[in-house]
């Protein structure tokens, strides 16, 4: 018996590990490590223990799991102990145990449940402490529940029983990766990352064990990532998993890579969830996980089912966004070598002294966008691009047209008739107007104002995940795992803004900054109005941008955007991956309370008959609509289990925009599209990278604008290692609007296509696709696709190649 009151491993003096150990006095108490009979017999038996401080949930100050770490915690070793326990007892210990947990997990009132009880009840009047006979007699009345000479039946029982597993052992750990959920949360806060992958050795170990010496006993597990740590850091310890797994007793299932949140990712993250996961298992076991499994995301969305059919370390997001920057940057500059990026980091006074300022539109939409150049040591030739300087000189402003997508953008005159101004102000108070000229529509409620709101954010427990304040006079108890309550919407506090400065005047760009002190916290907000619209659809409109840079320093309170608009509708449409969905803006019901906060990726709409207005989002994923009232979730502030969550300097983006029709006939998932994926801006010298004015665009989807091509790949099937070989190219596309469609994928001319056909997300060929030379003077392809409401379609192409296959690393 070994209890350090941590967690710990035994391992064979080799360094593989045998089962874990969970010391201190809880429920999930195991200190007990069984000497092999080998040893017994030679009276010596060498092992090496590893003990890992921290418990079961970390190392709380309090206690309490979900509380801030204790840096300071230390662990007393309680016993070291070679015992030789009575097994009477032992056994009895366990009976009861059993009973116990039937009492507690059946239907109250039922026949087991009311026979588990009234047996508990009477071991505890026949037991008497010291008294062996007592124990005996105890055990006996156990068997009036377990059956009568049950334990010498061994395996033996389980013949006398369904001939299928019916209780499976079922476990899940906390992984890495930004698709991850509350699981990164708890790895990072409530224990270090290396704790992680011992956890995982730890219960495996132990599961190994058991079904060593209990052959019946049947455990499942997901996650390739846990797999794969095993493999890399205990490779004699994976061997005997994947012996397991062969003898039908140790099930993988889930076939994703983690167990994934469900809420913030894209859809082709999900996608690549299966993928990656699937290929892992299939590589490693021969055979792919044929059960899907997510038990605690805090959320499902509805693109699942379909993406579940087709797949037969936490870091910050501003590091992601660094990090993504940087992963582009260095493409361009591999496609286009002699092309500079143009960012406020680039050294201007090294640029060539003659060049263009072009745009990478890695969407495929066509589209015109307002991009801003760096000034400040420029020369000549990249002023003279530019049809607006801001108020300081630093930075000047430009229109960019793309024709199509995934193509090259450049530098033109505007052609919308538009005007960007600012006209002066003495103050600013909170957003009371908010109006189409073009329509004379007035979109803000009469006397009402929106703008930046602080509410209350004050929870009974599960700090980082929900709230719980009366409201009216009941309370609404939702999933306690939620993370916001609805209370919290009772308790706002708008905020104005004070020091009202003129950032850029026109024409391209007209921009105000503001800035408001609340408390200890400083929001700094630039709003700008652009003299392009939001897509290059007809009617669209020019969206209001919100660029916002916060120190913030709150406790238990969240900041919220708002508009309460001039619009009825009892829906408002929220977009999630591949799709959208739609929530009550009433309370009519619980169930209807109970939406008040949604889940939303680039954008919330609340349209109705001939009109509507969206608020589009980068980087924020919380929107609620309770009647007109139009939110989005910035900041929050809670202090469980980090106690300094979100403390510090933020920066994100989000914009207005008003739409004309109803939000079916809008372009505002177009429109969020774009907003989420900028011109990528660089300066190429003259003469430089001559593919630039050839470069055409590669795809393009015709005849249905609710038909978008999400994603564009190379096949996951083919061979890096090679210098040649068969090329893939993998696109996928969805239909964005719930409706049918039927589209014309158009192939550049300068990709020849030998064979195209639809794919399940693994890959594997479903139906070839006739390739049709379009009727042009292009002398492109084309494929026709049929789409039902929301089909996510997988399309894989085989190009012609007579050139040498890059590798992976080149």
């Amino acid at each position: 018996e070994f209890d350090p009151g941590c967690e710990a491993m035994i391992y064979t003096t080799d360094g593989t590990p045998l089962q874990g150990i969970t010391g201190g006095y809880g429920g999930d108490r195991r200190v007990e490590y069984i000497i092999p009979e080998a040893g017994r017999k030679q009276g010596r038996h060498d092992f090496v223990i590893e003990s890992s401080c921290n418990g079961m949930f970390g190392v709380p100050w309090n206690g309490d799991t979900i509380a801030p770490p204790d840096m300071n915690r230390f662990f007393s070793l309680a016993s070291a102990d070679l015992v030789v326990p009575n097994q009477d007892a032992w056994a009895l210990l366990w009976d009861f145990t059993t009973l116990r947990e039937l009492i507690d997990t059946l239907p109250g009132n039922t026949p087991l449940q009311n026979k588990a009880l009234v047996a508990a009840n009477e071991i505890m009047n026949v037991f008497n402490k010291g008294d062996p006979k007592g124990i005996r007699d105890a055990r006996k009345v156990a068997e009036s529940v377990f059956g009568e000479g049950w334990e010498s039946k061994g395996a033996g029982i389980y013949d006398e029983g369904p001939k299928d597993s019916q209780i499976w052992g079922i476990a899940w750990y906390a992984f890495t990766l930004i698709a991850s959920h509350v699981m990164s949360l708890y790895e990072l806060r409530l224990w270090p990352y290396r704790v992680t992958q011992q956890k995982v050795a730890r219960s495996w170990s132990t599961q190994v064990d058991l079904m060593e010496r209990y052959p019946e006993h049947r455990f499942t597990c997901s996650s390739a990532q846990q797999y794969k740590w095993l493999e890399q850091l205990y490779p004699e310890l994976f061997e005997k998993v994947k012996a397991k797994v062969l003898e039908g007793k140790f099930h993988p299932v889930g076939g994703s890579w983690v167990e994934n949140d469900a809420n913030m990712p894209s859809g082709e993250a999900l996608v690549r969830q299966f993928v990656f996961g699937q290929r892992y298992f299939q590589s490693r076991f021969g055979k792919r996980c044929d059960t899907a499994w997510l038990p605690d995301s805090f959320g499902l969305t509805g693109a699942l089912p379909q993406l579940i059919r087709g797949a037969d370390a936490e870091k910050l997001y501003k590091e992601i966004r660094k990090d993504g920057e940087a992963l582009l940057d260095d493409a361009f500059s591999v496609l286009f070598p002699d092309s500079i990026a143009l960012n406020t980091s680039t050294e201007l006074k090294s640029l060539p002294p003659t060049g263009k300022v072009v745009g990478f539109n890695t969407t495929f939409f066509r589209r015109s966008d307002i991009v801003q150049v760096p000034l400040i040591g420029a020369n000549s030739s990249l002023e003279s691009q530019v049809l607006q300087t801001s108020r300081d000189g630093a930075v000047g402003y430009a229109v960019m047209n793309t024709p199509g997508g995934g193509s090259v953008g450049s530098i033109c005159t505007p052609e919308t008739g538009l005007h960007a101004q600012i006209l002066p102000v003495s103050g600013m108070p909170p957003l009371s107007n908010l109006c189409t000229l073009a329509h004379s529509r007035e979109l803000i409620s009469e006397g009402a104002t929106g703008g930046l709101v602080i509410f209350e954010d004050q929870p009974n427990y599960w700090d980082a995940w929900g709230m719980f304040v009366p409201i009216d006079t009941f309370q609404v108890l939702t999933d306690v795992d939620a993370d916001v309550e609805v209370h919290h919407l009772e308790t706002a506090k708008p905020l104005e803004f004070t020091n009202i400065s003129v950032v850029a005047q026109g024409p391209l760009r007209g921009s105000v900054k503001a800035v408001v002190k609340y408390d200890k916290s400083t929001i700094e907000v630039t709003i700008s109005l652009d003299a392009i619209t939001a897509s290059v659809k007809e009617n669209s409109r020019s969206l209001f941008h919100f660029d916002a840079v916060v120190d913030w320093r709150q406790r238990h309170e969240f900041l919220k955007f708002e508009l309460p608009l001039n619009i009825h509708s009892d829906n408002a449409t929220y977009e999630t991956q591949f799709g959208h969905v739609q929530r009550p803006t009433h309370k009519n019901t619980t169930w209807d309370i109970a939406k008040f906060e949604v889940c939303g990726h680039k954008y919330a709409d609340l349209s109705e008959f001939g009109y509507g207005v969206a608020i589009l989002s980068e980087s924020k994923y919380g929107f609620s609509c309770l009647g007109n009232m139009l939110r989005i979730s910035l900041l929050r502030s809670a202090t469980a289990p980090d106690a300094e969550q979100d403390q510090g300097e933020h920066r994100f983006s989000w914009a207005v925009m008003p739409h004309e029709g109803h939000f079916l006939e809008s372009d505002v998932p177009a429109a969020a599209y774009l907003y989420n994926s900028p011109v990528r801006v660089r300066y190429v010298p003259e003469g430089g990278d001559l593919a630039i004015s050839t470069l055409d665009s590669p795809f393009t989807v015709e005849g249905a604008r609710n038909v978008f091509l999400e994603t564009v790949k190379r096949g996951e099937n083919d061979d890096f290692s090679k210098k040649s070989g068969t090329t893939t190219v993998v696109l996928r596309l969805y239909e964005a609007f719930g409706g049918h469609a039927q589209a014309r994928l158009r192939i550049g001319s300068h990709l020849t296509v030998v064979k195209a056909c639809t794919t399940n997300l693994l890959e594997e060929d479903d139906i070839e696709l006739n390739i049709l030379r379009a009727d042009d003077s292009l002398a492109s392809s084309l494929v026709r696709l049929n789409f039902r409401g929301f089909e996510v379609k997988t399309v894989k192409l085989v190009l012609q190649s007579t050139l040498p296959i890059a590798t992976q690393s080149e």
